[in-house]
């Protein structure tokens, strides 16, 4: 579960990092880890000695494995709009950012269909 911090506290924490924080999410559990969610889509991790570490992975939602970027660009269509996220493909890469890629509505359907039939023409080779 995350919560969003005030606006107060954002601001506290952008004066403290220096860096230009719009959002911050605290994820409650063991870790209470601070998800600095900048201007330009990056997120930080702050944990609790206040060390950041640059996440992979870009501003973050609840739901299955869905990012938003603020007016990201399909990297399909190259349509730029809010309604782009950033989605865990079905692929299970090695490299972990190389299996979650920005689209919009439309071309998530496309791609999400062109995983599953990968994978069905794999499955069918091994058997």
């Amino acid at each position: 579960m995350r919560q969003r911090l005030s606006e107060k506290k954002v601001a506290k924490i952008r004066a403290l990092t220096g860096l230009p924080v719009f959002a911050v999410l605290v994820r409650g559990g063991t870790d209470h880890r601070k998800d600095l969610c900048l201007e330009d889509g990056r997120i930080y991790c702050m944990d609790k000695s206040g060390a950041l570490e640059l996440s992979p992975i870009k501003c973050r939602v609840p739901g299955n494995y869905e990012r938003v970027y603020p007016a990201l660009e399909c990297e399909r269509c190259r349509n730029v709009s809010s309604g782009v996220m950033v989605y865990h493909q079905r692929t299970q890469y090695e490299e972990k950012e190389a299996n979650y890629v920005a689209l919009c509505p439309l071309c998530k359907e496309d791609n999400d269909a062109y995983w599953d039939e990968m994978w069905a023409e794999y499955h069918r080779g091994c058997i």
